[in-house]
């Protein structure tokens, strides 16, 4: 009886110690296949034409689908019943989904910026919680986001589909407002004249629409007058500090003074 028992044994522990080293195998060998799997999506037409952070988002998703499929296989081959692997996941579902609450927005997050594109890699956006720059990929979790000072920024991807973002970069146009303040006692007519001269000068400003001035403020010791010029999304900050250093050389040829707070103290 004895004997059977450990024969019994045994047999059982050789068909486990069997079972486990053919999951390993089956384990490697289908991580390989992933891979190389991953390698012909990555280079499939439809991705080569899609956008870059679309094409990272779903290989990075069908890579996750393909690996959890794998392990899933691994123990149906080790003996874990499919019943049971069924209530696993269901019971670590909940329990993930509770503990992870904030990485699962996120994921949420990343699904709706690559399908309803606020905006895309290559886009210079700021967004709610002052993230402001271009964006250099979308993944899973978390968008990259390069500072014009060349920081990096991880932002996550719940944050950004819940929160304001202003995209700079949608449009082939941008309106650039400058405002400047001169004397009570100038001429608003000649004032007016060099400004507009000022940025139609300039070879980046566009014609249509036509550059134009408003009167927008009386301030305490200077009258505000308010630029808008339309130029291509590219060339903004360079007509936007161009026009700004021409205007004071064109204000100081002209007499246009600008005038500045000053405080009289008189001694009793």
């Amino acid at each position: 009886m004895f004997e059977q028992i450990q024969s019994l044994l045994t047999e059982a522990g050789l068909d486990m110690v069997m079972k486990v080293l053919f999951g390993i195998i089956v384990l490697i060998v289908g991580f390989v296949i992933v891979k190389w799997v991953m390698k012909l999506v990555s280079k499939s037409k439809a991705l080569q034409k899609a956008e870059p952070g679309i094409a990272h988002f779903t290989t990075n998703m069908i890579s996750f689908a393909l690996k959890i499929f794998v392990v899933f296989t691994v123990a149906m081959i080790i003996g874990v019943p499919a019943a049971s692997i069924v209530a696993l996941i269901g019971s670590a579902g909940v329990a993930i989904g509770l503990a992870l609450q904030g990485s699962l927005s996120n994921i949420a997050g990343g699904i709706m910026l690559v399908f309803f594109k606020p905006f895309k890699v290559g886009d210079f956006i700021d967004s709610a919680d002052g993230a402001a720059g271009t964006v250099t990929d979308i993944n899973v979790f978390y968008t990259t986001i390069e500072t014009p000072d060349n920081k990096v920024l991880v932002v996550p991807n719940g944050s950004l589909s819940n929160k304001p973002v202003i995209n700079y970069s949608e449009k082939e146009t941008r309106r650039v407002d400058l405002s400047f303040g001169v004397a009570y006692n100038s001429d608003l007519d000649k004032v007016k004249e060099v400004i507009l001269r000022v940025a139609n000068s300039h070879e980046k400003t566009l014609k249509e629409p036509a550059p134009v001035v408003l009167v927008s403020a009386y301030k305490d010791s200077a009258i505000e007058l308010t630029l808008r010029f339309w130029c291509n999304n590219a060339d903004y900050w360079a007509c936007y500090f161009d026009v700004n250093e021409n205007m004071k050389q064109a204000f100081d040829a002209a007499g246009i003074v600008i005038p500045f707070p000053q405080l009289d103290v008189h001694n009793v």
